[in-house]
């Protein structure tokens, strides 16, 4: 992947040492209608990274503050969450990037988190198995203080290789175009409205520059012969995943 293959790699082998990062927006669990679906929505997009190998999850918050749409508490049927549906999904993911043995002590149980253990397990390498002994296994230290983290990308949110997608994009065809080598992409989901009304939503770019096509390197539609009229993020995410690790290969 990238800059990652060698000379010594066997033919299809992957040395995972370039990062994938995705970015998904949280106004896709305020479209649910209800916890179960909003929890079933954050277990698939957990599971395609997991299954892709995506290095991290950036989570945004693509609502519009001059109306205070797709932000707030929200109730199902009665229940409630605290906060955007982003930090709904942030709490829902972190819980799954866990291993299991470590939940009690380090998740605190929620309203949000209800239906999560009901989610198919990641099995991620990191998630030792009873019967396992690997090398290392994550643990909780007691006492201390800890150490600050690196956060995004490597430790400064660096990326060398950006990639939007949208039904707009450009098509590339895999066997017809190669990614360039990089360190760090990021791959950037739009919500219900679709990448173009998140763009133009947020309030850090600037005027005159809320264009995708301005933002990313590359603008791609990875599912041209779509039959539906509409594809969801929590699909979208496992179909340009897949077809944009083919393009990089």
């Amino acid at each position: 992947m990238g800059d990652g293959a060698d000379g010594n790699s066997k033919p299809g082998e992957q040395q995972y040492r370039a990062t994938i990062s995705i970015a998904v927006p949280g106004s896709i669990i305020d479209n649910t209608q209800s916890l179960e679906r909003a929890t079933a929505v954050a277990g698939q997009i957990a599971r395609a990274a997991v299954i892709f190998r995506v290095h991290e999850i950036v989570v945004f918050d693509d609502w519009d503050s001059a109306d205070g749409n797709s932000h707030g508490p929200r109730g199902w049927r009665g229940e409630r969450f605290s906060g955007s549906g982003g930090s709904f999904l942030a709490r829902v993911l972190q819980y799954l990037d866990t291993p299991q043995y470590l939940r009690r002590a380090l998740i605190p149980l929620t309203p949000d988190l209800r239906l999560a253990g009901l989610l198919p397990p990641l099995d991620a390498p990191h998630h030792a198995r009873m019967h396992e002994w690997p090398e290392f296994r994550e643990g909780v230290a007691g006492g201390g203080e800890g150490g600050g983290g690196e956060g995004g990308a490597a430790g400064g949110g660096a990326y060398d290789l950006i990639i939007g997608t949208s039904e707009h994009g450009e098509v590339k065809e895999i066997g017809q175009f190669k990614f360039p080598p990089f360190r760090h992409a990021l791959i950037v989901f739009g919500g219900v409205a679709g990448l173009e009304e998140s763009c133009e939503l947020d309030e850090g770019l600037e005027e005159g520059r809320r264009e995708p096509q301005q933002l990313c390197h590359y603008y791609l539609n990875t599912c041209s012969l779509q039959g539906s009229r509409t594809i969801r993020t929590e699909e979208a995410v496992l179909i340009s995943l897949a077809h944009i690790l083919a393009l990089i290969k």
